[in-house]
């Protein structure tokens, strides 16, 4: 009987930390706050390009994002909602920012050029997220006014019965939220440079 429960038990826990392998998305998403007082700014053309090496390398998908390790260790890809890739991901939440902060008016002299440098987390029991942004503005002559990286190395714990799966979907929305404020809106210096 012992036995029979013991048994019962570790597949019950193999379960729990393997989670399933068959497809693994985490949901990011930015809704924008509008500002009370909205001016209105020249518009701005944007790029978000993804320079991450794996990605340029064929040897990833742009829509990886991380891995969920099984209760063994073993790696399996997570990607964004619908496989969408991420590059395209952050552009469209940050044309939404852009409207939201006032550049919405027909003349655009000024580009907005976003590299993501690296983006993925590694899921285990907890999941260490590593992201690394450049973002620049360049004027219509082809001049970078200015460049600035933002940066973090984020461990997000998991939870006792979920494990770092259920850690990541439940902080990774948020730490989403606040890399699009950082990107843009949290950036005095691009935002002076774009206005």
């Amino acid at each position: 009987m012992k036995k029979t429960l013991y048994v019962v038990f570790v597949g019950l826990i193999s379960i729990v930390f393997s989670g399933c392998v068959v497809k693994q998305e985490v949901v990011m998403d930015y809704s924008p706050e509008k500002q009370s007082a909205l001016k209105s700014y020249p518009e701005v053309e944007l790029s978000v390009n993804d320079a991450r090496k794996y990605v340029l390398s064929k040897e990833k998908p742009g829509e990886f994002i991380g891995y969920y390790r099984s209760g063994v260790g073993i790696p399996y890809p997570v990607s964004t909602i619908d496989d969408v890739p991420l590059a395209e991901v952050i552009k469209a939440d940050l044309i939404k920012e852009l409207e939201a902060l006032g550049f919405v008016s027909k003349s655009s002299n000024k580009s907005l050029i976003v590299d993501i440098k690296e983006w993925k987390f590694d899921a285990y029991q907890n999941a260490n997220f590593n992201y690394s942004i450049d973002v620049s503005v360049i004027n219509n002559k082809n001049k970078k006014l200015v460049t600035k990286n933002i940066s973090d190395h984020i461990v997000i714990r998991g939870t006792f019965m979920g494990g770092a799966k259920a850690g990541v979907e439940r902080d990774m929305p948020k730490i989403y939220i606040g890399i699009v404020k950082k990107i843009l809106r949290e950036n005095k210096e691009i935002l002076v440079f774009l206005k």
